[in-house]
């Protein structure tokens, strides 16, 4: 009887530390052109604990990421695949990192970008 006062304190402060996952879903240009180009984005955000769930869209060119507001930022997300070696929206690729990706992931691209529309949630563009 006397464990029960600590174990319901124990219950609450773990349900409130549990709340604190803020998680949202948001969306940057980024520069690529292949599928190596998809692996090494994603792979660069993967590696990050905020990130939950990504995707490189080749058709507009767009990383669409799910990650965790309280472990990082929106910059930081952007700044990852930055040093990765891909051109985002608001930082320039690394040149050093840019240099080692295979040289269709190095050029600009030449393709008609398609214009990136997110689908509500509960909704597929299938």
């Amino acid at each position: 009887r006397r464990l029960l006062p600590y174990f319901l304190l124990f219950a609450v402060v773990l349900f409130f530390t549990s709340c604190t996952d803020l998680r949202i879903k948001t969306s940057f240009f980024t520069q690529g052109n292949c599928e190596e180009c998809k692996a090494v984005i994603e792979e660069s955000l993967k590696s990050m604990s905020a990130v939950k769930e990504v995707e490189w869209v080749y058709e507009s060119s767009v990383t669409v990421v799910i990650y965790d507001t309280t472990q990082a930022a929106f910059k930081d997300l952007q700044e990852a695949v930055s040093k990765a070696g891909f051109e985002t929206a608001y930082f320039p690729a690394n040149e050093e990192a840019k240099k080692k990706l295979p040289a269709c992931c190095q050029e600009a691209i030449s393709r008609e970008l398609t214009p990136f529309i997110p689908m509500p949630p509960g909704h597929s563009q299938e």
